[in-house]
């Protein structure tokens, strides 16, 4: 007789044990039933008659049918718990599709459906009630040449909805983009105030900014700050993905890429007013107002922003000592960081300024399938913003500013005999300046008034091809022209010039621009003035791109694609001007596999390409000044520490593979991803104290912009978990999390560390609903973090490390009034709510904080009114 097998009984108990009971309960789960109302969108009259489908999320079959009744009222009863799609579909009225709604055991759901005038052919989808796995179904605009679901996109890709904007009280895109896992920015970096860096790249140029598809940042790679002036509280929603795209969109979607899609004025007709006000006089107002319908439509919204900023000189008065002990008492400033410290100036004391303003316009017209848009925005703030206060005295007159003007007009061209085929032509120009009342008042100017003049334009023409075979195939393919000139930021100029437009030359000798410190006689009485160079560039693209798009059994999906772009940078300071060719063609491929509903594996390489911007290229400054012999008389001129330019810089390029996974299963999703960077030719600064000149005069040192000739190797990780839960027919009450981890780390001969990448990063959203009001509580955890390698005059080279912190975020809102026609929100939002003390990197120039102190606890209040029109 053989012995039992007791192994295998207690396997096979262990299965009963767990397994019975949950084929028992899913045998017995108590259906649910939707109960709803059909009404038309803008008269709220019900609609009798409609017919409504239940659909299966999953393979979407039809489950149950129903029709509207005489209050347009309509039921689906015993329905299983699941995921399903409900379509609504009436005579004279656009097809209305509610996505993703989860029906829970013994409960009914209400759905509210609201039924557009126009084609049955024309789908809305509406996510209201959607779960998180059914979110995964929404179609972004971004990441693809065509529009795809986000679990089908190739790249990481985050969607932040008009309805989480307002949850979580964001303002500008710099609040949005840093509760994205993977972003870290520095504030107070330098004259452009921020910086953006994500998975090794670091520089707001390196991120390409579209609204509604089309770019609007610099077309030469411009140096701006990413604040208020990108405002997205009127935005429907905002897409970012992660990781270089130049094979879709060119040279500067290096880092990443931010879509801010807009309402259209048929979508949300109504007026909507924002007005608050907070701490350091802080206030944010704007206005939204939309009408139209299918054949034509308009939208207009616009904003303002002004903070009177922190005193930071008494919140920090260890970083601010010498400012506070010596300037604001005795008027007290450092002639130089080379000279010694006992070596200072008299200046005239007046009250520390860390004010900033913004405003923003944009108004869009569509006529059928042709648009028309201009979009205007302009940002201000201290150029002392990241300078070390010894050296530069924080005066209200102090600022930088930028501004930049965007018109585009698109046609999409859509043949009535074919749904096959499409041609999209997109011709758009840019107009970008720095403000000319920007004025530096520091060692670099001798503090002398230093304004600067810089500005860019451009326009660019693309004509897109989209090819459907069939629902399996689409090929994508298209080609651009871009033509851009630009004068890029001059030398400090001794005074104030109106707006230049970079189409002529200006002459400094015939303008008298010289350089700073120059403007003197010698014994002999002989000028020392020497002027400026002004360094024009003309700069011509040439591109093609095909991208083709392949699904098989809906289980595979393969991606396909590259980019050829062909540059001319001419050169008009050189007499004949001179000309720099570059040329990349950058490759995409990758797939999604789904081996069931829940689950996606996507493999995706990808390379970027970033064309030296000018501003890196020939930004110069620096101080001059004259030198007097025994007798007192001037006899030459010396130079102090000068930036200098380098016109011969290479492009950037990085060639990246990233690995992801994402499960979602009802409210629940949890996603991982990996990537690895490998980076070439990364723009650094190169100091030289051997026996340095500029213009041929000896100065104290160089530093200038080159090519790093060793390869950056960045690589990291994310889990990201995400999970909502909600009581409730009208799931009035719940709670919703969005966490994240991120570990980076890179490889570089010389940092010890990747530069402006924190290696442990942890960001969280957890938002509360009651009704009508929401709570949202944004935390964010960062680790140390490491400036770019500093150079000393022996050659020694060593790395700045900002403190690891962290931060918590709150935002409410309450609806307090909610009628057919009007609505009213009250809000309250408190940003640094434990009042931390933390600091961040900057640039790291020869008279800027090493690392710079943070805003403290800061409050804004307000309300937002909207009128149905």
């Amino acid at each position: 007789m053989k012995p039992k097998n007791h192994s295998s009984m207690r396997i096979y108990h262990f299965f009963m044990f767990f397994l019975f009971p949950q084929i028992c309960f899913s045998l017995t789960e108590l259906p649910g039933n939707i109960r709803g109302i059909i009404i038309n969108s803008k008269s709220s009259a019900t609609i009798r008659g409609a017919k409504i489908k239940l659909i299966s999320f999953y393979n979407r079959k039809v489950i149950k049918t129903s029709f509207s009744g005489n209050v347009g009222e309509f039921i689906f009863e015993d329905v299983k718990p699941g995921l399903y799609n409900i379509e609504c579909t009436a005579f004279g009225y656009k097809t209305t599709r509610m996505v993703g709604i989860q029906i829970k055991e013994d409960h009914t759901k209400l759905a509210y459906l609201k039924l557009e005038r126009g084609s049955a052919a024309d789908i809305i989808d509406m996510y209201t009630y959607a779960s998180l796995e059914a979110k995964g179904s929404i179609k972004i605009e971004t990441g693809s040449g065509t529009k795809e679901a986000i679990n089908d996109a190739l790249v990481t890709a985050y969607i932040i909805t008009s309805k989480e904007i307002e949850d979580r009280g964001y303002i500008g895109l710099n609040e949005l983009l840093l509760d994205i896992p993977e972003f870290e920015i520095q504030d107070r970096y330098s004259e452009y105030y921020n910086s953006i860096s994500s998975r090794g790249i670091y520089g707001n140029e390196k991120l390409l900014i579209l609204v509604n598809g089309v770019r609007y940042n610099s077309m030469v790679g411009a140096e701006y700050a990413i604040l208020e002036n990108y405002n997205i509280q009127y935005a429907k929603r905002v897409e970012v993905i992660l990781g270089p795209a130049s094979a879709l969109y060119g040279a500067d979607a290096y880092m990443g890429v931010v879509n801010i899609i807009t309402k259209k004025g048929n979508e949300d007709e109504n007026l909507s007013i924002t007005n608050s006000y907070g701490l350091y006089n802080t206030t944010n107002n704007g206005f939204y107002i939309g009408k139209g319908n299918d054949k034509i439509n308009f939208s207009m919204s616009g904003g303002f922003y002004y903070s009177d900023g922190a005193n930071l000189n008494k919140l920090y008065p260890n970083d601010f000592e010498w400012y506070n002990n010596n300037y604001l008492k005795n008027g007290l400033i450092r002639s130089s960081p080379s000279k010694s410290i006992n070596q200072t100036r008299t200046l005239p004391i007046k009250p520390f300024d860390m004010s900033r303003f913004s405003y923003f316009f944009e108004g869009r017209l569509q006529y059928k399938k042709l648009s028309l848009a201009i979009l205007h925005n302009q940002e201000q703030h201290s150029s002392s913003v990241s300078a070390f206060p010894e050296f530069s005295p924080y005066w209200r007159e102090s600022k930088h500013g930028t501004s930049l003007t965007n018109v585009n007009i698109e046609h999409t061209y859509s043949p009535v005999v074919s749904k096959k085929w499409s041609l999209k032509t997109l011709l758009n120009t840019s107009f970008m300046f720095v403000t000319p009342n920007s004025k530096f008042v520091d060692a670099y100017s001798n503090y002398q008034n230093a304004y600067q003049l810089s500005s860019d334009m451009g326009i660019r023409l693309t004509e897109t091809l989209n090819y459907k075979f069939n629902k399996y195939h689409t090929l994508i393919g298209g080609l651009t022209l871009q033509h851009s000139m630009a004068l890029p930021k001059t030398s400090d100029l001794p005074q104030k010039h109106n707006v230049v437009i970079p189409l002529e030359k200006i002459i400094p000798a015939e303008e008298n621009i010289y350089y700073l410190g120059t403007n003197h006689i010698d014994e002999d009485g002989n000028s020392l003035k020497i002027y400026q160079n002004f360094y024009y560039i003309r700069r011509v693209i040439l591109s093609g791109f095909v991208e083709y798009h392949a699904r098989i059994k809906d289980k595979l999906l393969i991606t396909l694609g590259g980019r050829f772009d062909k540059f001319w940078d001419y050169s008009r300071y050189s007499t004949p001007e001179r000309v720099h060719h570059y040329y990349s063609f950058n490759p995409r491929v990758g797939l999604v596999y789904k081996p069931f509903n829940s689950f996606n594996i996507k493999l995706f390489y990808g390379e970027g390409y970033l064309q030296p911007p000018p501003q890196q290229k020939y930004n110069h400054f620096g101080t001059f000044f004259p030198v007097a012999n025994s007798a007192g008389k001037y006899t030459h001129i010396e130079g102090d520490i000068w930036r200098i330019p380098n016109e011969e810089l290479l492009p950037e390029k990085v060639h990246s593979t990233e690995l992801s996974t994402k499960f979602s299963k009802g409210n629940f999703s949890i996603a991982t991803n990996g990537y690895f960077n490998f980076i070439k030719n990364t723009i650094k600064t190169e100091t030289n104290f051997n026996s340095p000149k500029f213009k041929g005069i000896p100065v104290v040192a160089t530093e200038k912009t080159v090519n790093s000739t060793e390869p950056i190797i960045a690589y990291g990780a994310t889990l990201r978990i995400d999970y909502k839960v909600s009581w409730g027919r009208k799931d009035n009450i719940g709670f919703k999390i969005n966490s994240s981890y991120t570990y980076a780390d890179g490889l570089t001969k010389k940092n010890q560390y990747l530069p402006f990448t924190a290696k442990h990063t942890i960001k969280a959203n957890l938002l509360f609903w009651l009704h009508s009001l929401t709570v949202n509580n944004s935390i964010i955890y960062r680790s140390i973090s490491y400036s770019n390698v500093q150079t000393d005059a022996q050659g020694n080279y060593w790395q700045i490390g900002s403190p690891s912190y962290a931060i918590w975020n709150l935002s409410l809102r309450y609806r307090l009034l909610k009628k057919k026609k009007i609505k009213l929100d009250l809000f309250f939002k408190v940003n640094n709510l434990l009042n931390s003390k933390y600091y961040h990197l900057t640039k790291g120039s020869s008279i800027s904080f090493k690392t710079s102190p943070q805003d403290p606890i800061r409050f804004i209040g307000g309300v937002t009114i909207k009128l149905d029109t």
